[in-house]
């Protein structure tokens, strides 16, 4: 922990014995420190796990004792808010990304991300204008798990989306009559048959019956659909014989490698049924 004195506006007595800005991260995060009634600052850093965020936040509460401390943080949700939630004499102040950044543009017109700038940025933020800052009131229990698994349902959608684009994107070079026969590329029969038939010279080799069952055996009744395949099929040619091009195209190995949202997974069958 080190201390410097600086020209910043002496921290207000009364609510809270201490104000911090933390500048969070994935694995450290940037803190910035003042004692109410003081215009000393401490700064440091804090490794994000479990058992550092305990201690740091012992170390407050040994400090100061006879009162909270307010914490203002670029995050509302996310591994530091959780962590830091469950101290009751911990007060946090999420601020949203936007609001830190234009602020931050007060220290550093060009903009530049700097960790340290980050936290200062945000104590200021905290010292200077706190009826601005709204303090976290936690929802209830279900109200945050709902939340939290929307939050997971959408990032496996997102995840979809990008799996199907980089298929349609690769199918197009050397498979481009499949994305005729299949709006949705990742859906589990398209993926079925990519596995059963990665190249169309390897489609065109099956006999229409043994076709005709494979789609029937995966879910496809519709008799039209399989006849409209079958003709199209009949017709087909080969998009490239180049050796390169299909060696580093074609789709081997099982199907959870480019199909993550597979209906083994809870969430993932919510995100395939989007």
């Amino acid at each position: 922990m080190k201390k410097q004195i600086t020209g910043a506006l002496c921290a207000p007595s009364g609510k809270f014995s201490a104000y911090v800005g933390i500048d969070w991260a994935d694995k450290t995060h940037v803190w910035r420190l003042q004692k109410a009634g003081s215009c000393q600052q401490e700064h440091g850093t804090l490794e994000h796990s479990p058992e550092t965020v305990e201690a740091w936040v012992a170390q407050l509460r040994t400090r100061f004792p006879e009162g909270k401390v307010a914490i203002c943080l670029e995050q509302s949700r996310g591994p530091l808010v959780y962590a830091l939630a469950k101290y009751d004499h911990v007060v946090l102040f999420p601020v949203h990304p936007t609001t830190s950044a234009r602020y931050r543009e007060s220290f550093a017109p060009a903009g530049a991300k700097d960790d340290s700038r980050d936290a200062a940025c945000l104590l200021d933020l905290l010292l200077r204008h706190p009826d601005r800052l709204v303090q976290l009131n936690p929802d209830t229990v279900e109200t945050r798990q709902i939340q939290i698994l929307s939050q997971h349902r959408r990032e496996l959608v997102d995840q979809r989306t990008a799996c199907s684009n980089r298929m349609r994107a690769i199918l197009k070079l050397y498979h481009p009559q499949i994305l005729r026969w299949f709006d949705d590329i990742v859906s589990p029969l398209a993926i079925a048959v990519l596995q059963r038939w990665p190249t169309i010279g390897e489609m065109k080799r099956s006999k229409p019956a043994t076709i005709r069952q494979f789609m029937q055996a995966h879910g496809c009744q519709d008799c039209t659909r399989v006849d409209a395949l079958l003709a199209d099929l009949a017709t087909a040619v080969v998009a490239t014989t180049d050796a390169a091009c299909l060696a580093s195209t074609t789709f081997p190995g099982p199907r959870q490698l480019y199909f993550p949202t597979d209906d083994n997974y809870p969430l993932g069958k919510a995100a395939g049924a989007a």
